[in-house]
């Protein structure tokens, strides 16, 4: 017991103290700045998606006037209405694949009527075999 009155004196139990109260301080100021970082992390990340919205947001204001504009009317007249404009003739291709199969078919058969010596006279020389 000497041993350790010897060393329990006042000046080591007020540094004891002290070290403990450091470390405390330093265990709370540390977990004062993670929080601090991950709120400013948030902030930021709030920040972000602040600003795509307004972007998104600008966007369809964008949209919304252009919507409005007599040039998009004119194109979705002319696209979806089959609408033209006065003066103007309208003129629909329909979408048969068999007519352009049928003049490709046509083309080959008159380029297999003539053999190959045939069609580089006709290239070189012009020389017409029909």
């Amino acid at each position: 017991m000497k041993h350790v009155q010897k060393h329990l004196t006042i000046e080591n139990i007020a540094i004891i103290v002290a070290f403990v109260f450091a470390l405390f301080c330093a265990v709370n100021a540390i977990a004062s700045l993670q929080k601090n970082y991950e709120l400013l992390s948030r902030v930021r990340e709030g920040q972000l998606t602040n600003d795509i919205l307004k972007i998104k947001n600008a966007n369809l204001r964008l949209q919304q006037t252009y919507y409005k504009t007599d040039e998009f009317m004119e194109l979705q007249a002319r696209a979806k209405l089959n609408k033209a404009m006065p003066g103007e003739n309208l003129v629909l291709l329909s979408k048969t694949e068999h007519t352009a199969a049928n003049s490709t078919e046509a083309i080959d058969n008159e380029s297999n009527e003539l053999t190959n010596q045939q069609k580089w006279a006709q290239f070189l020389l012009g020389v017409n075999y029909d």
